[in-house]
């Protein structure tokens, strides 16, 4: 790897910028400066914000605001397994295996959205190569993982939620209908 810092051409909003980068890094700037044209591009087709600093400005604070709130979302559950009181979980239900359902559902719910969620920051920062022999350590990609390594488990999420009052569920009878 190289210490020098290569060029990189990027278009943001048809406008043609030069960035410098560690060669290693090229792949995800240029991911980045995609992500960043399209939430541009998507502001400036609603029309509502005019000019290309006030369009960069929401940009950023729209990309900022998805990254807080996928981080706030679950930084604040502990992630260690512990001990529940059975009363409490029954208390809506009264039933323990309805209450295993209800949170059995949301967090497989879960851990389709926050599989889809990494796959796409990955995606971001793929370097595609040629040669399938060519493997290259991705800094970004690997930071990214370590992240949602650290999340809590599905079910412990769900079942905070469930706890809290968050997650909203009917059941049905026999018939189908909603009781």
């Amino acid at each position: 790897m190289s210490d020098k810092p290569i060029t990189v051409s990027a278009k943001i909003l048809s406008k043609e910028y030069t960035i410098a980068c560690p060669p290693e890094e090229r792949g995800a700037l240029e991911s980045s400066v995609r992500h960043v044209n399209e939430q541009m591009e998507a502001i400036s087709k609603g029309g509502k914000v005019i000019g290309a600093e006030r369009i960069a400005v929401m940009a950023a604070i729209n990309i900022a605001h998805e990254m807080l709130k996928s981080q706030n979302q679950v930084q604040n559950i502990d992630a260690n397994t512990k001990a529940r009181d059975i009363h409490k979980l029954i208390s809506e239900t009264q039933n323990i295996y309805e209450t295993l359902s209800v949170i059995t559902k949301r967090s497989k719910q879960l851990a389709g959205d926050i599989k889809i969620e990494l796959h796409g920051k990955l995606e971001e920062f793929a370097v595609t190569s040629e040669t399938i022999e060519e493997i290259q350590e991705n800094k970004e990609q690997i930071e990214i993982s370590k992240f949602y390594e650290k999340l809590p488990n599905p079910t412990l999420i769900a079942t905070e939620e469930y706890l809290e009052g968050r997650l909203v569920h009917r059941v049905r009878d026999r018939s189908g209908s909603d009781f």
